[in-house]
């Protein structure tokens, strides 16, 4: 019931018999002023368009045997010429001329899919179309076609690949007019003045247009019944030729509709990192073949298109817009029910955001206007959440990164204690290695490993290794923590870890330590450790990592109150350190003669000015 068609009547006023009735939809064809020709075969006529609701004429500038071809196939014969001899065919037509340098390749179905008009192009009969009716010709340019009817494809032809697309024996062409058409029931008859037709023994055809309805229908079964005054055939099944058109399995079959759709439409990213090169794969589906088509998509906040960017089945440059901003694929071929990839490549913004909804929208308004990208990968990688999705972008980076020693004192055992935190999980399944730099003066041991200690320490091997070691680089200062298999560090979860190293034997500043990280995707640039500048030992700052303080007297002083032999005496010791003493301690004085040490009197210590007994 939503089928609208188009069939010839039986008036042909202006037309011989050969001729198509006028075709009384935006963009249909008719053939005027005709007469038959036998050497064209056929109908010589002057075309004529249908457009806003009035008929006009077509300018013979640019148009060839192509264009002819598309204009009788158009109007329901199998192929055709034109010629510019005006005058001899046909006369003058009058109102507007509604085409002009009409472009076709000869495979379109309808004259409405050509270029014309200095380039317009307009995929649908129907479509708005700002440019036509720009012209420069007069009607003595009208252009005429011979449409020839001779040769038709039969339907149990093996080469049959679409309708009136083959040769086939000579037919009669059998003009037939309208009489009814109820829940989906076409009844026909033949014109007056043609019923000599039916004797012949050769095939008959005759041909109507249809407008198909905007739901999906199968292959179901059409029957066709005959009556004359004569005889009568009862309703059977007609023949179909169970071809693919379109991109479509038996698009060849009445009453077989397909809705145009794209089943499959997502888009992806390569990395959500601020500012960093990001590739965008967007992939399309359609349900059949689409010969050529622009698509738009948006919006790619903050994004900054690349130059060289690429596209496989999109044949002209891309267009990039400000606005939205928006990307423009322009003539972009697809294959029926194959997906294909539209890559393109973008410069992230600086700025972090979450992906935003993407939309995508084909040049073609069958495919229903603005539609929908999917999100190609959602969900959560490397602890980042839409890691994948379009224009979600974060800062790979340490939110805590400290490293603290236990001491200060040079040529000592010290503990360095290492606190890591980032916004991405590294794993070893991202080859994730960890390297601090900058271990200015450090000493370690000949085997070149660091055994590790704290929560973290099963997370690290060495090369080939066990868990709970990492690697000393003596030539650039460094240490190397590689993630164990199966091991990570979750994003934004805290690691500790500590490691020894030997202090060297002279005094140094602490150098400025350095941590970054490599893996496959997981990259977080060189940056300064934070250090926590805390006393240790009466030392300010004798937590940074690496100061190194050589241990020495700056006041070592001796006296006694009385030099008389065998007398009481009392030694005094006066020391001043540059670092704090720490119990337990011991002082060892030597030669001191032949005083003689009462062991069992007190040893008085006096301390920062105060008395004490030790």
């Amino acid at each position: 019931d939503d089928t609208t068609f188009f069939v010839h009547s039986c008036s042909f006023s202006s037309k011989s018999a050969g001729a198509t009735d006028a075709q009384e939809y935006e963009g249909g064809v008719n053939l005027v002023d005709c007469v038959h020709d036998d050497d064209a075969g056929g109908e010589c006529c002057r075309l004529e368009v249908f457009y806003a609701g009035q008929w006009g004429t077509v300018c013979d500038d640019g148009f060839d045997e192509e264009a002819a071809t598309v204009a009788c196939r158009q109007a329901g014969f199998t192929s055709g010429d034109y010629y510019a001899d005006f005058g001899l065919h046909h006369t003058a037509g009058v109102g507007p001329i509604w085409m002009d340098d009409v472009d076709c390749d000869g495979d379109e179905d309808s004259l409405g899919e050509c270029w014309f008009d200095g380039g317009c192009r307009r995929l649908l009969a129907g479509e708005a179309r700002p440019c036509q009716g720009v012209n420069d010709c007069g009607h003595d340019e009208d252009v005429g076609v011979c449409c020839e009817h001779s040769k038709v494809c039969s339907f149990a032809d093996p080469e049959y690949e679409g309708l009136l697309k083959c040769p086939a024996p000579a037919a009669a062409w059998m003009p037939m007019k309208h009489q009814s058409f109820n829940d989906g029931v076409l009844v026909l008859e033949t014109c007056a003045g043609f019923e000599s037709a039916w004797s012949e023994t050769k095939p008959f055809y005759f041909t109507f247009a249809v407008t198909n309805g905007p739901d999906s229908t199968g292959a179901t079964e059409v029957t066709m019944a005959l009556t004359n005054t004569l005889f009568s055939i009862d309703a059977t099944n007609m023949a179909r030729p169970g071809k693919t058109v379109k991109g479509f399995s038996r698009g060849s079959d009445p009453p077989v509709v397909r809705l145009k759709s794209l089943n499959v439409k997502s888009i992806v990213q390569s990395t959500p990192v601020a500012g960093a090169r990001n590739r965008i794969d967007v992939t399309v589906e359609s349900s059949s073949d689409v010969p050529e088509m622009d698509m738009s998509v948006w919006p790619l906040t903050g994004a900054t298109f690349l130059e060289g960017s690429y596209t496989s089945v999109c044949t002209s440059a891309i267009e990039w817009h400000l606005q939205g901003p928006s990307i423009n694929f322009r003539t972009c071929v697809l294959e029926a029910t194959k997906s294909a990839t539209i890559t393109f490549y973008i410069t992230n913004p600086t700025t972090l955001q979450t992906s935003p909804d993407m939309s995508i929208q084909p040049s073609d308004p069958i495919f229903g206007g603005v539609l929908t990208l999917e999100k190609g990968k959602p969900g959560t990688f490397f602890g980042i959440a839409g890691f994948y999705e379009p224009m979600t972008v974060v800062r790979f980076e340490f939110t805590k990164k400290s490293i603290s020693q236990s001491t200060p004192v040079s040529s000592r055992i010290n503990t360095l204690t290492v606190t890591l935190q980032a916004t991405v999980e590294l794993s070893a399944a991202d080859n994730s290695t960890i390297t601090l730099s900058n271990l200015t003066g450090a000493v370690v041991n000949a085997s070149q490993s660091l055994v590790l200690s704290g929560d973290a320490e099963g997370k690290f091997c060495m090369a080939g290794g066990a868990a709970g070691n990492a690697a000393w680089i003596a030539e650039t200062r460094s240490v190397e923590l590689t993630l164990c298999t199966g091991e990570s560090l979750p994003a934004n979860s805290e690691a500790v870890f500590s490691f020894e190293i030997t202090n060297p034997p002279a005094a140094q500043d602490p150098p400025t330590i350095r941590i970054k990280t490599r893996g496959a995707v997981a990259i977080i640039d060189p940056s300064d450790m934070a250090v926590a500048s805390s006393p240790v030992l009466g030392i300010a700052g004798g937590s940074l990592p690496l100061l190194v303080v050589v241990p020495r007297y700056d006041r070592k002083q001796i006296a006694q109150n009385s030099p008389l032999s065998s007398s009481p005496n009392t030694i005094t010791l006066t020391l001043t350190l540059n670092l704090a003493l720490v119990p337990p301690y011991a002082l060892t004085l030597a030669g001191l003669g032949t005083l003689d040490y009462v062991s069992e009197s007190m040893v008085t210590l006096v301390k920062s000015g105060v008395a004490g007994v030790g």
